[in-house]
Order: C-alpha cells, then structure tokens, then sequence
C-alpha cells in the first residue's frame, strides 16, 4: 500500500475558393508565375554577414558570437542538405536578412523564385521585404501571387490587408481580414478590421469589432483604447468613462510585472530571439524531413546555448520522452547540470527527471545543490521528501524534509505531501491529521478526499 501511495504523488507532481475569387478582384496584383527550367539553376548561398559578437560593448560580447555562428552552422547546414526544398533555401534568406544583410536575402529568394517559381515561399519573402522597405505595390504582387499559390496562408492574407490599408483602399483592407476572420477568428484580425472602418466613418462596424474583441480578449487594450476614442468622438461620455476605467484597471495589473532595476544586454536578448527562430523554424525542417536524430540535437544545442529558458528545457524534456531516449536525456540534463551548478532551474528539472526514472542517489544529489544556493526552496524539500520516502531509504527524513516544504508554502499539495510521507513511516493518526489540513487548503483535492477514504478502509 506504501508502495502505491508513493507512486500516486509521483503521478501528481510530474476557404481556399472565396479567396481565389477575392483575389481576381485585384488582377493588377497578380503576377505570371515563371516556369521552370529544364536545367535546374544552382543556387549559390551568400557568405554570412561579417558582423561580430566583438563589435558590441556588450560584456557578453563571446556569448553573442558562439550564440550567432551556431545559429547560422544550423541553418546553413539545413539548407545545403537540402538544397531541393524551397522553405530550407528561404529560410536561409529569412536569417541573412536578421542578421543585417538584406541583399543576401534577396539573392536567396530571388534564386529560389527562379528556381522553384510554383512554391509560395519566395514569393511571401519578398512581399515581406517589399512592405518592410515601403514598396506596397510590389508587395501586393507578391502577396496576391503567393495567395494563388497557397490561398491557406493566413499571414499572407493578413499582410495584403495591411499593404491595402497602407495604400488607403480601405474597402480592400476590409474585404481581407473579413476573409481571415471567416477562416479563424481572432481578436487582431477584429482590431484591425475595426481600424479600416473607421477610415472609412462606420463608427458601428467599428464598436462592434472591438466589443466583439474584448468579448474575446478581456485584456486587450487596443480595443479598449479604441472604444474610448469612439465613443469620446460620438459624444457618448458615460459609455467612454466606463472603458477609460477599464483602461486604468488594465495599466495597473501590467505594473506589478514590469521589470525593476537596470536594463538586461540587450544585445544578448537581441541574438537571442535570432537563436530561437532560426532554431525553430530548422527544427521544424529537420522533422519535416525525418531528420529526428539532427533535430534533437539541435534542440540540445539551443538550450545550451539559452539555458536560463525554462520553456527550452520543458520542451526538450518531453522530446527525450517522445522519442523514447531516456538514457540520451540523462546523459545531457546531468552533463548540464554539471556545466551549471548553481542555476537552481537546472538543478531541479535534473533532480524531477531522475525522479521519473527512479534514479533517487541522482536526484537527491542534485536537489543537495539546489538547496545549497536556495535554502527557501520549497519546491527543492518537496522533491527530496520524495526520494526519502521508499522505505528501503530513509522515509524519516522524508517526513523532515515534506515538513520543510509546508512551513515554507502552505499549500494543500505539500498538506498531502507531509501526510503521505508519515503514511510511509506508519504513523496513521499524523497521516489523517496532514489530509484534513489538505483539504482545508483546498476541499477540491482529490487525492487528499481518495487517500482518506483509502485510510478508513484499511
């Protein structure tokens, strides 16, 4: 029975045609798609920008290079593996043009329209560039171009929205995002909806889409801004007083989260989100293509490269389990771990993974040098409790160390956790006693209301 209650905490703690016909409405934006050479054009990939981590005053500046050039290695070596596949090439385009060198970029994409003039993504990246530099006539022809290739491109609909709306063709902004709301309706598309018909005086079209948006989004504040400036203009001050309250309310919930104290590198946070997109978008290549074993290693990669991001490592976690590479995650999380130990984040997602494999000499290893860099940590004591409870252990200092983790947060789960640890000791009256508390801090804990139920039975 011990056995099962242990196992039962372990399981706690761990539209295609409407948009062709829209279209054909705008014939000047469409270009004639090129056809292919029967002699395959070779695609020479650019040399990367020269740009150095070193240029920066940054005291971070060798973390922002190694950071920089293993983030181009992956995507270059994504690309010349597969040299065949457009998304791959224009990928590489994508990442020249973060990096600074924009005419890279074009090169790329305009290499891969020649070559691959059939396939939308080309034609995306330029309408992109095109908009970016303020050339909305020739990003129209490449957004209703890639439309007719791949009319399920939201982004791309979304883009031409905002090209028509830039252009003053409020009617074809409009027409647009009425198109993208019909297929996924979303609190952007509704502001942006309502933005065009107040260019164009429907001050109820307006009001509708951005009521609807906060219908859909309480928080929004676009919405909520714009229905204060509306209802200002209508002269309907009661109705805009009660948004400018909600304003207020919205700007003093965002204020605890504001960041206090100086400003972090921004140069490292810069290179950083380069990392995490060219990172992803080569991952989602890589599996694309079958590439799992690749894939996994850059997701590795990344997170050494990033390991303060908890979502990383959350993520790269659940991989291991997916693909079934137990012994693979050890190996990495305890190199890791090893490379870094006094992050107490690591430390612990070592300490919960070991947990999940039984490995309790790891765990509570890792958890002792959590707990020497963060003495407060309740989450830490509640871990070790758990690998001291087995009774082939030291189930005593299990009920120490879930004690610990109660009197630092009170809460229902570490209520349970102290009652299971003196479950494993025998000691039935304590057991009792720690489930009630549970339930006082919270009556809906189930297991608490199980565990009871179980202890009157025995």
């Amino acid at each position: 029975m011990a056995t099962k209650w242990v196992a039962v905490l372990l399981t706690i703690l761990l539209g295609n045609s409407a948009a062709i016909a829209w279209l054909l409405l705008h014939p000047e934006g469409i270009l004639k798609a090129r056809s292919v050479s029967d002699t395959s054009e070779s695609i020479v990939l650019p040399a990367r920008p020269a740009t150095t981590g070193g240029d920066t005053l940054s005291p971070n500046a060798a973390s922002i290079q190694q950071i920089r050039d293993t983030s181009f290695n992956l995507v270059e070596q994504v690309a010349r593996n597969h040299l065949q596949d457009p998304d791959a090439l224009c990928l590489l385009g994508k990442v020249h043009l973060r990096a600074g060198n924009p005419t890279g970029a074009v090169e790329i994409w305009e290499a891969v329209l020649a070559r691959f003039p059939d396939h939308a993504e080309p034609w995306v990246d330029l309408g992109f560039y095109e908009q970016m530099q303020g050339k909305l006539d020739a990003a129209e022809k490449y957004f209703s171009q890639a439309m007719l290739l791949a009319p399920d491109r939201l982004d791309v609909l979304e883009a031409l929205g905002k090209v028509y709306l830039a252009k003053e063709d409020w009617k074809g902004a409009m027409n647009a995002w009425f198109e993208c709301l019909s297929r996924n309706d979303s609190p952007a598309i509704r502001n942006q909806i309502a933005l065009a018909a107040i260019m164009v005086k429907d001050t109820e079209l307006a009001i509708n889409q951005y009521s609807e948006s906060l219908v859909m989004d309480p928080s929004n504040r676009d919405a909520t801004i714009g229905l204060v400036q509306l209802f200002a203009k209508a002269g309907n001050k009661e109705r805009a007083k009660r948004y400018e309250r909600r304003l207020s309310i919205l700007d003093k919930e965002r204020r605890p989260g504001e960041e206090v104290g100086p400003r972090a590198d921004t140069d490292l946070e810069k290179v950083q989100g380069f990392a995490r997109f060219a990172f992803s978008e080569a991952i989602r290549l890589l599996e694309r293509h079958g590439d799992y074993e690749d894939a996994l290693t850059a997701r590795e990669q990344l997170v050494q490269l990033i390991p303060t991001e908890k979502s990383l490592l959350e993520s790269l976690i659940q991989e291991y389990g997916r693909r079934n590479r137990l012994e693979r995650g050890t190996a990495f999380l305890k190199q890791l771990a090893t490379s870094r130990p006094n992050d107490p984040r690591i430390g612990l997602a070592y300490a919960k993974w070991s947990l999940r494999q039984r490995a309790f000499t790891e765990a509570e290893a890792s958890l002792a040098k959590v707990i020497a860099v963060q003495s407060e940590n309740a989450e830490a004591y509640a871990l070790l409790a758990q690998t001291q409870m087995p009774k082939d252990r030291n189930p005593q200092k299990g009920v120490e160390h879930a004690l610990k983790a109660l009197d630092l947060d009170s809460s229902s789960f570490h209520a349970y956790l102290v009652a299971t640890s003196y479950y494993n000791v025998g000691d039935k009256a304590k057991t009792r006693e720690y489930l009630q508390k549970a339930l006082e801090l919270d009556p809906n804990n189930l297991e608490a209301k199980n565990a009871i139920e179980r202890l009157v039975n025995e």
